[in-house]
């Protein structure tokens, strides 16, 4: 210990001699700083540094005498030595783990890592790596230990019904966490290699082919949403027709809503989870949203903004005061923002109660709406624009929503390769019962002609099968005997735009049932 010399208490506003009485040495004097004499002090202890490089220091102003500020900086530094979380290589996994929470915990503090990402490696460190590998020692955790820990996980059981086993995704998180505290294990040289580094068969994620609704379905669902609470219903018409993620959803307020020209501002997110960590962080929160691709301004139907109306119109009729900076989806009761693990939950009764089956959760409706965009033939920039993602992450998670376009693609196979048999286009029909073949649709007229007679009509014996076959599409199609008409048989340009007005409901190509009877078809004799 440095003794004591005057020049030591120069800055303070007592003697040389009562500081001795008082038993004060020069390191007690370190970083102690006198505002008011003998009245009040600064104190700065030094923490070590950061992580980032910089100091860390602990600052306090104490009111007293210089003796109580120096009993004052003995606490901080015991209650701070008392606190160091440390390990090494010959500690326990689970010791290691806690200096690496704490590592976590400081990233979250300075801004460097989100709080939702946090709980997220504390829950996966938590169930599925700690259980395996607390009492190991580190520096003897080896490629081995790992493989076979990665060979455990593969024979865990969940705890939902909807499957047996943990999915390869799961154990590919948390291989990745494992990955990152040996890493961090390299950086505080407590490690020299990281044992993950040599494990031969890498776990890695396995995207399910996830369910979706159809057009089709989406519209019977909104039909079953008419008996739904006006809240629910607001919801889930939202996310159908815009694709937005329930966390957005829940993260809309009146603000947002431009009732005017039709349009949402998706600019944050509400966030919900259950996982108790070290850090105070609140269960149901407000956040950024996910990328920045995510921030973006779009259309909504009309319609559902009307539902939206209706939403903010019940709430006042309840004695609820809306602002326009309160959430749009609240509590029954209040203003307090829904948490968004009760509108899955919601979401989930509803399936549950009109006997849906398929299994498709809230965020399936964001691919149901996904792919009903891209089955229009829409741009894939333009979608990935509107549901807020690059449109190279929207091709690696769509890659499974491609029934619609592959259905189009296998009716053009079928079409160029085999022929579809029974579909004819609508000018040939029209043309055989207006009685005028030999037009510009002349090559598709004879291959309906050859469909009906069974028979290669040839076109010196067409007037023998034209009548016959004009009567049996007439019973086939009543509503095509306007071009039995003259001022529609005479005349190419009438009959074109009549064949382009029924297109609008019968189609391009129409179905044709063969005739049952091939005597409804016979040769005449002319």
């Amino acid at each position: 210990m440095a003794r004591l010399s005057k020049n030591d208490i120069s800055r303070f506003s007592i003697s040389f001699e009562e500081v001795n009485k008082l038993n004060i040495s020069k390191d007690d004097l370190k970083g102690i700083t006198e505002i008011i004499p003998n009245k009040k002090y600064r104190i700065v202890v030094s923490n070590g540094m950061k992580r980032d490089g910089s100091r860390d220091r602990i600052s306090e102003t104490i009111e007293g005498s210089l003796l109580d500020a120096v009993e004052r900086k003995k606490q901080i530094k015991k209650d701070l030595d008392q606190n160091v979380i440390t390990a090494d290589a010959r500690s326990k996994f689970e010791d290691f783990s806690k200096l690496y929470i704490s590592y976590l915990e400081e990233k979250v503090k300075n801004n460097q890592l989100s709080a939702t990402t946090y709980q997220n490696y504390y829950s996966i460190l938590e169930k599925r790596i700690l259980p395996y590998f607390k009492n190991m020692v580190v520096l003897d955790i080896n490629e081995r230990d790992i493989e076979h820990w990665i060979a455990v996980l593969g024979k865990t059981k969940t705890n939902t019904s909807d499957r047996e086993f943990l999915h390869p995704t799961t154990i590919a998180h948390a291989y990745k966490v494992l990955y990152n505290m040996f890493n961090f294990a390299k950086l505080e040289r407590i490690l020299r290699e990281n044992p993950c580094e040599f494990v031969h068969k890498k776990p890695t994620e396995a995207p399910d082919e996830k369910e979706y609704f159809t057009l089709e379905e989406m519209d019977y669902i909104k039909e079953l949403l008419t008996t739904a609470n006006i809240r629910l219903k607001s919801a889930i018409y939202l996310t159908m027709d815009t694709g937005c993620r329930r966390e957005e959803i829940c993260g809309l307020k009146w603000e947002d809503l431009d009732f005017e020209n039709n349009t949402i501002d998706i600019n944050k997110a509400v966030v919900s989870n259950y996982v108790k960590t070290n850090l105070d962080i609140p269960r149901v929160r407000e956040k950024d949203v996910k990328t920045k691709n995510s921030k973006r301004k779009i259309g909504v139907p009309k319609v559902t903004m009307d539902i939206l109306k209706q939403y903010k119109t019940f709430k006042s009729d309840m004695g609820i005061r809306v602002k326009e900076q309160d959430y749009v989806f609240t509590n029954w009761d209040s203003n307090k923002v829904l948490d968004p693990n009760r509108l899955t939950s919601e979401w989930a009764n509803f399936r549950r109660d009109h006997g849906i089956t398929k299994k498709v959760p809230i965020h399936g409706l964001r691919h149901s709406n996904a792919t009903f965009l891209l089955s229009t033939g829409m741009p894939d920039k333009d979608v990935a624009k509107r549901l807020g993602h690059t449109p190279e992450v929207l091709g690696r998670i769509y890659t499974h929503s491609n029934m619609e376009d592959d259905k189009k693609l296998l009716n053009v196979l079928e079409e160029k390769f085999y022929g579809d048999k029974n579909k004819f286009k609508l000018e040939s029909i029209c043309s055989i019962i207006a009685g005028n073949v030999n037009n510009e649709y002349e090559t598709e007229n004879y291959k309906l002609l050859d469909y009906l007679t069974r028979e290669r009509v040839m076109k010196e014996d067409v007037d023998s099968y034209l009548e016959p076959c004009k009567k049996y599409l007439l019973s086939q199609f009543p509503v095509l005997e306007i071009f039995t008409y003259n001022d529609v048989t005479n005349d190419s340009k009438k009959f074109n735009e009549k064949v382009n007005d029924f297109k609008n409901f019968m189609g391009d190509k129409t179905e044709i049932n063969p005739p049952d009877d091939i005597k409804k078809i016979e040769r005449i004799d002319i």
